[in-house]
């Protein structure tokens, strides 16, 4: 389900940097997303499991499985989650989001986190997604829309990079501003009742204290350069603007009158 040129990796590294997104993003992922009232949900493309594991806590009623494409994922999210898969509550496999190993209507509520970017076909994941969910199911998807990112005052190798970053994606298939068009694929995927709402993380003036700044730009510091391997060794980018991103980045957070903030996108529908 992910194409060939992930760029993120699949390392122990870039796994640990999942799990700790999971956590910086939860405040703000999941302001909208309510499964009190579902009983079995699927995610669609799991990974290694830090979306489950938030989940699983959030909704300790629920039973939930999840899938992922890669083999090396599903092994880190049996580990990640072994107490949940040992009491029963979450199941793991190998399987493709673009042909569902499950019967249709068998869940009542599907999810997807930032999966839709890094496909060649979205709306066939859409699909399979509305197939899988019974009558009345609730589906919610969070995606990206890195074209939303803006950076006060203006950072040159950040720019650079992001640019690189995100042409990277767009050549190995994915889409990195899937986010914008969520509402119009779940149109063709024919779900119903289509909310939209905005994800956008936000430093400025009101983050006063320093420590909470560096906790926020290291993260989306890491996020960036989780492509560093892939953009240096393809001659996308230089080390030298990636060391220029860092001093940017530390620049940032000393700076009271700096502003940045990211764009993601997310959509509650119905079947």
């Amino acid at each position: 389900m992910i194409e060939k040129h992930y760029i993120h990796t699949f390392s122990k590294q870039e796994q640990d940097r999942l799990l700790n997104q999971a956590q910086f993003l939860e405040r703000y992922i999941y302001q909208n997303i309510d499964f009190s009232d579902c009983h079995h949900l699927l995610e669609i493309g799991c990974g290694v499991g830090a979306q489950i594991l938030l989940l699983a806590k959030k909704f300790p009623h629920l039973k939930i499985d999840g899938i992922d494409s890669a083999y090396s994922q599903i092994a880190r999210a049996n580990n990640v989650l072994k107490d949940c898969i040992a009491s029963g509550t979450v199941k793991l496999q190998v399987a493709s989001g673009y042909q569902l190993p499950f019967a249709d209507g068998s869940y009542d509520s599907v999810c997807i986190f930032c999966v839709l970017e890094h496909t060649n076909h979205p709306l066939a994941i859409l699909q399979e997604a509305y197939r899988v969910l019974m009558l009345n199911g609730i589906f919610y998807c969070t995606e990206v829309f890195n074209s939303g990112l803006y950076i006060y005052p203006n950072c040159p190798a950040i720019n650079d990079y992001w640019y690189a970053f995100n042409q990277y994606q767009i050549d190995g298939g994915g889409d990195p501003d899937i986010g914008i068009k969520l509402a119009n694929l779940a149109i063709e995927a024919k779900f119903k009742q289509i909310s939209f709402y905005e994800i956008s993380p936000l430093l400025d003036g009101r983050m006063r204290l320093k420590s909470q700044r560096i906790k926020f730009l290291n993260y989306w510091k890491s996020l960036f350069l989780s492509a560093a391997e892939n953009l240096l060794a393809e001659g996308r980018t230089t080390s030298a603007i990636v060391s220029s991103l860092h001093q940017e980045f530390a620049a940032l957070v000393e700076n009271r009158k700096a502003i940045f903030c990211y764009s993601g996108k997310q959509i509650e529908c119905y079947k």
